[in-house]
């Protein structure tokens, strides 16, 4: 998450045991996921659902449209929820 937040940078982390039915993410909002590995990312929100996303010529493409922001992106992850309507555990899926 650099240079937004620093390693070894002390956060505060609000943790809740599931999502709010109405939270709604928005784009360029930090948020938390684990792994199922037990490891806890940090990933940013490019895109939001029903957005087509792309990687392509070095850039992110939503919906045909080069995404322009402040951040400089290298591994990127896809990330969404499988069963939506039954589960609210996170899944990576796509590449990395």
């Amino acid at each position: 998450m650099l240079p937004t937040y620093q390693d070894g940078e002390l956060l505060l982390i609000y943790k809740s045991k599931s999502i709010n039915k109405d939270w709604e993410p928005q784009r360029g909002q930090v948020v938390v996921v684990k792994e199922e590995s037990g490891d806890t990312l940090l990933k940013r929100v490019v895109a939001l659902e029903g957005e087509h996303v792309e990687i392509r010529d070095g850039g992110i493409y939503i919906n045909d449209k080069k995404y322009e922001d402040e951040w400089t992106y290298q591994d990127v992850t896809f990330w969404a929820e499988s069963e939506r309507e039954r589960s609210k555990k996170s899944k990576k899926i796509g590449f990395s």
